[in-house]
């Protein structure tokens, strides 16, 4: 089964609520804080399956080349952790910043792993390709919303409240989406019982 990635677009899930995000309040952080597990889950659950195909689909080569890609990727989910915890306290332009060039950061990682796959069994590429995608889905639809978040001055204060509730609707989606995405991902079987041990071996939920 194909995972229909329409279902769940960044824009699609965005476009109500793009032109009204304009503040950083607790509600909506909140359901950025409560995203974050899902995301470094999705993220994890890429370099699992990797590691697990190391030398059976995947040549042990780009398993080296994708070792480095983790650790940089680690350390900026460990970065985000902090910050999202900070941004409640402090939601100031450079806070916001911060977050916005780590998760680009993560993102171009995780892109340079599709572009840099010399994988010949295609059953493994599918896979690693819709991994990649909706954690990378995920993480477009927080830096969407972070650039508005700088002129929370310009709204009165039920503006702010309907920016807050339009934000964290469409995080909340944004998070059932990606469950709903990755769980069919998991447990969906391709043609390759090795493809399809390595997927059985990955958690089929995320948080």
């Amino acid at each position: 089964m194909k995972v229909n990635w329409k279902k769940f677009a960044v824009v699609f899930l965005l476009c109500n609520a793009l032109f009204l995000l304009s503040g950083c309040t607790a509600t909506w952080i909140g359901a950025v804080q409560a995203l974050m597990p899902a995301i470094q889950a999705a993220i994890s659950a890429v370099f699992a399956f990797i590691a697990a195909l190391s030398g059976k689909t995947i040549p042990p080569s780009v398993q080296m080349a994708i070792q480095k890609i983790e650790a940089d990727v680690s350390a900026s989910l460990s970065t985000l952790s902090s910050l999202i915890s900070a941004l409640s306290q402090n939601a100031s332009a450079t806070v916001l910043q911060q977050i916005q060039t780590a998760f680009q950061f993560i993102t171009t990682n995780l892109n340079s792993i599709l572009q840099g796959l010399s994988i010949s069994d295609s059953a493994t590429i599918a896979k690693i390709t819709n991994l990649v995608g909706l954690a990378i889905a995920a993480i477009e639809a927080v830096l969407a919303l972070l650039p508005l978040a700088a002129k929370a001055d310009l709204l009165s204060d039920e503006e702010k409240l309907h920016a807050d509730k339009a934000a964290t609707t469409n995080i909340k989606a944004t998070h059932k989406a990606i469950r709903e995405a990755y769980h069919v991902t998991v447990t969906t079987p391709t043609s390759n019982a090795v493809v399809n041990e390595a997927l059985a071996a990955l958690p089929q939920q995320l948080p």
